[in-house]
């Protein structure tokens, strides 16, 4: 079974080279570069007894502590599959423990090999200190099993994360940045000393890099780790070679470390060779995309529904195409017309947001014309389709409101001003909302079908009326804006009082009854003109 296991493991590295040349290329440079760091290091190691022990240690520790954490990070950040997958072994009646440690022992056959001169890099460091004793000795195994380990689980945790690109995503962030703060640390350590080693000062720039490190603290960090279950084998013949600490205990805490890691893998394995049955499948897993991120509900499942119009369909992304034209088309009018910025800066933002909440809203029947059977057989209440439609509106109006404001007070050039413009924002897209809800299930007219252009008109009548509803929408949705816009001309025009408040205040207000009665009354007409607004669907 071992041969057939290193044969396969053989087969498998050689499958690696199958692939594009330049992927072989680079593979094949990544690896002849690991192998002459390692060979540099290990020179450097053996040349460092001219620095005193506790800088040895420090180094030793914050590099073992990189080293440790990469052992993990990388293959979770960047690892889709693992070259022997436990589950593999269903059917060989293969038991776990047995498994666990044959897959770690091939392990070591490929660029993991690489890490047997790595741990061995403290026994050269310290082979010129008495103190240390044997402790690099003991310790290099352990630290070989500890890397080893990390390495099993650190691709176990990369091909569990295959399919999650989300998580996958913060894993890679988060991994770049301990895995830099590590490098800055380790800097910090190292410069200063080489600068003051450097001959003919030839270093003395670097000293304002030095400098810049210095409030790390890397010295203290190194003490730290010194003794932690982190780098505890790396730091044990330190804490020997400068008597501040009980290396036995780092020693322990290691084997302590290995042992726990050694429990995590095997329960890998054995999780990986559990019977299909045995799995819990959770029912939320398996329902798709846009359904699965909001709540199950009749509001959350059209919702979703309107998630996928809005993020794929062309009649709904030309409105954020015309967003930026509206931003820059304005500023240029403002600009030729010479109105000051502190005027020009107020009115951008809220036509963005005008624009964004009127643009479907108001005739979301017809928009969305495929689903009214589907509500109405399903017997979806005519406040849920309401709530449902306007959701993916609010999300991108709200994250338009927040980029937007603080770039429009800014320009303005007066914090004052921040309350008016989120009231005037607010009761736009609040009442854009509330108004476009209201009319919509009232006085639909024809609009391009899904899966047509943005600009494809429907050859049917109701072009009157689609006037008539698209100019009334477009005036109510201003008027509940009015009095927050008034407040914000009066303060405008430098009239006493807290005039800023007052417009945000009432923009919350105004913007809030208009959502809520449009709503409500849209839901209610939704409920009583069902059959009608079927049959409009159904000819338009």
């Amino acid at each position: 079974m071992v041969a057939e296991l290193l044969r396969l493991k053989g087969r498998s590295l050689l499958n690696g080279f199958r692939r594009p040349a330049n992927q072989v290329v680079g593979s094949a440079v990544l690896l002849v570069l690991a192998l002459v760091g390692i060979l540099r290091l290990a020179s450097t190691a053996s040349t460092v007894t001219f620095f005193d022990g506790e800088i040895v240690g420090r180094v030793i520790v914050v590099a073992g502590a990189e080293a440790t954490l990469a052992a993990l990070l990388l293959p979770a950040m960047f690892s889709r599959m693992q070259l022997l997958e436990p589950r593999a072994f269903v059917g060989y009646g293969i038991r776990s423990p047995v498994l666990a440690g044959i897959l770690l022992l091939v392990t070591l056959l490929g660029p993991a090999l690489l890490l047997i001169p790595l741990v061995l890099l403290p026994v050269l460091a310290w082979r010129d200190f008495p103190d240390a004793g044997s402790l690099p000795l003991i310790g290099a195994p352990l630290l070989l099993m500890q890397l080893l380990l990390l390495l099993r689980i650190g691709s176990a945790i990369g091909s569990a994360l295959r399919d999650r690109p989300r998580a996958r995503g913060w894993v890679r962030v988060l991994g770049a940045v301990v895995l830099l703060g590590g490098l800055l640390v380790l800097l910090a350590l190292v410069l200063p000393r080489v600068v003051l080693l450097a001959d003919g000062r030839s270093l003395a720039p670097l000293g304002s890099v030095a400098h810049v490190l210095l409030p790390l603290h890397a010295g203290l960090l190194a003490d730290l780790l010194a003794g932690s279950p982190l780098a505890s084998l790396w730091g044990a013949p330190a804490l020997a070679v400068a008597g501040a600490g009980d290396p036995r205990a780092a020693i322990w805490i290691g084997v302590a470390v290995v042992a726990l890691l050694t429990v995590v893998w095997w329960a890998l394995v054995a999780g990986a060779l559990r019977p299909t049955r045995r799995l819990h499948l959770n029912r939320v897993d398996r329902v798709p995309g846009w359904f699965r991120a909001m709540p199950p509900t009749p509001a959350g499942a059209v919702a979703a529904r309107s998630f996928i119009y809005w993020v794929r369909d062309p009649r709904y992304l030309v409105v954020f195409g015309v967003l930026p034209l509206l931003l820059v088309f304005s500023a240029l009018a403002f600009w030729v017309g010479g109105v000051p910025a502190s005027i020009a800066a107020f009115v951008p933002l809220p036509l963005m947001v005008l624009v964004l909440a009127w643009s479907t809203i108001h005739n979301d029947i017809a928009y969305d014309s495929t689903a009214v059977w589907s509500h109405l057989s399903a017997q979806t209440r005519g406040v849920h389709d309401r709530l449902g439609r306007i959701w993916p509106v609010l999300f991108f109006g709200i994250l338009l409101i927040a980029v937007g404001t603080p770039i429009t007070v800014w320009v303005q050039g007066d914090l004052a001003s921040l309350p008016a413009v989120l009231g005037i924002n607010v009761a736009l897209l609040l009442g854009g909302l509330g108004v476009g809800s209201g009319l919509s299930s009232r006085f639909p007219y024809p609009a391009p079908r899904p899966g047509d252009g943005p600009f494809t008109y429907p050859q049917a009548s109701g072009g009157a009326a689609g006037g008539a509803a698209q100019g009334a929408s477009f005036l109510l949705t201003v008027l509940v804006a009015s009095p927050a816009i008034a407040a914000t001309v009066i303060w405008v025009l430098g009239v006493a009082g807290p005039w800023p408040l007052v417009a945000l205040v009432a923009g919350v207000v105004s913007g809030g009854l208009a959502l809520v009665i449009g709503v409500r009354a849209g839901g209610r007409i939704f409920d009583r003109r069902g059959p009608e607004l079927l049959a409009f669907t159904m000819q338009n």
